[in-house]
């Protein structure tokens, strides 16, 4: 598993570029390793001598609910998604967040994108009842 990982951006920067920046580096440095086999959206299989690359998004927030942008990150190789990052962003609460309000309209919404994109929608950092929202809206 190989996550695409963006902070809070320093003001000189945008998220987005900075995540741009990483995805660059995965494909300059990592799918171009002799040990690493990358085939986005191909079933799983072991092969002796190599190491299956799966692209991941932790902590979505700053995607929001644009299908555009999805589409392209699908395009891109993500195959998975994080909506949160332990923190409260726009799609919803993650697990340190005492709120606990779960996913929002937005994040619902995203949902379903990847729902329909095929990106499998990592609930790991989601509080308890944002896991119950992506089960209820159709995650996978």
């Amino acid at each position: 598993m190989f996550a695409l990982f963006v902070p809070v951006a320093p003001a000189e920067h945008s998220r987005f570029s900075i995540l741009l920046a990483q995805l660059d580096l995965f494909y300059e440095e990592v799918i171009t390793h002799p040990c690493i086999r990358w085939e986005p959206g191909q079933p799983l299989h072991e092969i002796k001598g190599k190491t299956q690359a799966i692209l991941a998004l932790e902590g979505a927030g700053y995607i929001g609910e644009d299908p555009v942008l999805w589409r392209l990150l699908k395009h891109w190789g993500v195959e998975m998604a994080s909506l949160t990052w332990n923190e409260a962003n726009e799609l919803g609460d993650g697990v340190l967040e005492e709120r606990g309000a779960g996913l929002s309209s937005k994040g619902k919404h995203v949902v379903k994108l990847h729902q329909e994109l095929g990106i499998v929608t990592d609930i790991s950092h989601l509080n308890e009842h944002g896991f119950w929202d992506v089960v209820e809206h159709g995650g996978t």
